[in-house]
């Protein structure tokens, strides 16, 4: 079963084994007048592409309005909603399992990818003829597990991952020159979803069994540290700023902003409070208990689930901001989650993990809203102690860095009192000179003496 959110209709549309549902009941299909029922009445697949609306049934693909979908999705079960639809001919037997749009009228180029088997298609949408046209045919190394279109770029997840540029690119592997995404390649460990995080710059996380890897258009890695999780997860899926990653009996969300998962910024500063390189940038995460989660689609802020129940299955949006909201975060301490430090966490061995709960309950990690406002105040202090420097400590570090630096018995650097043309003072005077640090003006001072000898 998936479910679809649609912007256009603001309507909620299931496509099920025995057909189309709205919320008020079921949608009859028909096909040049006929209304397919029985085995082939079921739709794998919906979404807005083009200002249209395509649906995978019973293994074909067909396309529609988005306006008579919406109609239909309003009418009451006694008006026996119905909807016209048109066959798109694919000239491949294999049924099509991954519909992937770009929902705007004015789109010149391709605007929906289905992938039937090892063939991949591009369509586009002629409104002179009402039809869909193919633009592209492509064959791929194996069934694909993801699609990623955009409006100039194609994204398969094959054998590895696989990169094709619109209009007429040639398709080619995407992202080999990173170490984790060779390896995994070599090991023949198949990526399993492709997810847009921003447009621009373009930045893609990249999803396998284990682990994500964030690259941009080029496959250039993004972001220091990878996100881990376990191989129970089987199902990724990303609304800005939320990253959710649905396993066998959770749902983790992870807030992603622009500091997450990366390194700090180093400083030379003894007296900084900055981290290594070793450390990165560790998101907030919260995680849901559920049993038997299965991801239907998307919502404007969240995720469509499944879950199971003792009566059946149950249909619920999962919003991360409310989610986040119910543990005292608010929407600043979540700009500022990115003051949390320390190695990569492993989504498998999260801390939140405890008894199975229903769905209206809620598994947390013990991080707040409050802990966030400490971390933001603590970066204030920081930011305060490094900009409070007088005009003598500016001059003085400059200075320094122009004469020789030497190394005390005590590990720390002074400016050094004797150069190579002072050979001619008394050692007495080295010595007490070596012995108390110079202010800006005997730097000063010392500076033009060099410079006049080394003249002369």
């Amino acid at each position: 079963m998936v479910v679809l959110l649609d912007g256009a209709t603001k309507r909620v549309v299931a496509g099920c084994e025995d057909g189309l549902y709205s919320l008020r009941g079921a949608v009859r299909v028909e096909v040049g007048g006929a209304l397919a029922a029985g085995r082939g009445a079921g739709v794998g697949g919906v979404l807005a592409a083009g200002g249209r609306a395509l649906l995978a049934r019973g293994g074909a693909l067909l396309h529609a309005g988005l306006l008579a979908l919406g109609s239909a999705l309003r009418r009451a079960p006694d008006l026996r909603a119905a909807l016209p639809a048109t066959l798109v001919p694919l000239p491949d037997s294999s049924p099509p399992h991954l519909l992937k749009g770009i929902n705007s009228d004015s789109l010149d180029g391709p605007c929906a990818a289905v992938a039937c088997g090892r063939r991949v298609f591009l369509l586009r949408y002629e409104a002179a003829s009402s039809e869909f046209k193919i633009a592209r045919s492509l064959t791929v190394d194996r069934p694909a597990n993801s699609l990623l279109l955009t409006t100039k770029t194609l994204y398969i997840a094959g054998e590895k991952p696989l990169k094709l540029n619109l209009p007429s690119g040639a398709l080619e592997a995407f992202g080999m020159e990173e170490p984790t995404i060779a390896a995994a390649a070599k090991k023949h460990s198949p990526p399993k979803a492709f997810l847009l995080i921003k447009e621009k710059p373009t930045e893609i996380l990249l999803c396998y069994a284990e682990c994500g890897v964030f690259v941009d258009e080029n496959g250039k890695r993004t972001r220091n540290e990878d996100p881990k999780w376990s191989t129970a997860v089987y199902s990724w899926e990303f609304v800005n700023p939320f990253l959710y990653v649905i396993g066998d009996d959770k749902v983790t969300i992870v807030y992603l902003n622009d500091d997450a998962y990366r390194t700090p910024p180093c400083t030379c500063d003894t007296a900084s409070l900055a981290s290594t390189a070793s450390e990165c940038y560790l998101p907030e995460i919260f995680t849901l208990k559920l049993k038997e989660p299965v991801l239907l689609g998307t919502a404007p802020h969240g995720i469509i689930i499944r879950t199971k129940s003792e009566s059946g299955y149950n249909v619920s949006i999962i919003e991360g901001m409310t989610a986040f909201r119910s543990v005292g975060a608010s929407v600043e301490s979540l700009a500022t989650i990115s003051d949390t430090r320390g190695s990569t966490t492993d989504l498998a061995q999260s801390p939140t993990d405890g008894t199975p709960q229903d769905i209206s309950q809620e598994s947390v990690e013990v991080t707040t809203g409050f802990l966030a406002d400490i971390r933001k105040r603590a970066r204030q202090l920081r930011n305060k102690h490094r900009k409070e420097q007088t005009p003598d400590d500016v001059i003085k570090e400059i200075l320094t860095t122009e004469v020789d630096l030497k190394r005390t018995t005590n590990g720390r650097k002074s400016p050094a009192t004797i150069s190579e043309f002072d050979s001619d003072t008394e050692s007495d005077d080295s010595e007490e000179k070596s012995e108390s640090p110079k202010g800006p003006a005997d730097l000063c001072a010392e500076m033009f003496t060099r410079q006049v000898r080394f003249q002369s």
